[in-house]
């Protein structure tokens, strides 16, 4: 872990992929496999900027450690920092509705992360899609939709 802390550090990304991934390989405790999986999600969100690369892993790390929330609160940063890269001004606040999902899962399987889940809630609720926006999207609130840009994830519609 500390080599690929240490390439992460001097922006060596290549090589610090490959120790992460190594590092991983490596450990038999699932649990420390997943502090490690969450890390090497961590650098690909943080310093790739490789956000489905990034949630793949985060799903990894909950699957090694059943009732962790941590994962889903870092896969609803995830879908709350990509905002700005969806096509249009709907589709990037929709992307809040997925946010807010993920955190709402966190503190669902760990509720010790329940205040730190509520407060990114509260943050990102401002910016779900207005109800006028809804609206001109031939939408209802409440209906299912399909979170567009490189999510793909069903949620419910819901308006700030």
């Amino acid at each position: 872990m500390s080599l690929a802390r240490m390439y992460a550090a001097k922006g060596q990304s290549a090589k610090a992929s490959t120790y992460y991934t190594e590092a991983a390989e490596l450990e038999s405790d699932n649990n420390k496999k997943a502090n490690i999986v969450l890390e090497t999600a961590d650098f690909n969100l943080r310093t790739l900027k490789n956000f489905s690369q990034a949630r793949t892993l985060a799903l990894r790390a909950a699957a090694l450690r059943p009732g962790w929330g941590r994962p889903y609160i870092m896969i609803g940063d995830i879908y709350a920092s990509s905002s700005t890269g969806c096509p249009d001004e709907f589709s990037g606040a929709s992307v809040f509705w997925a946010a807010v999902d993920k955190y709402q899962k966190a503190k669902s399987v760990d509720p010790s992360l329940a205040d730190e889940a509520n407060r990114k809630i509260g943050t990102y609720t401002k910016y779900f899609p207005k109800k006028d926006d809804v609206f001109f999207n031939n939408l209802k609130v409440g209906d299912s939709y399909t979170v567009k840009c490189w999510i793909n994830e069903t949620t419910t519609i819901r308006v700030n």
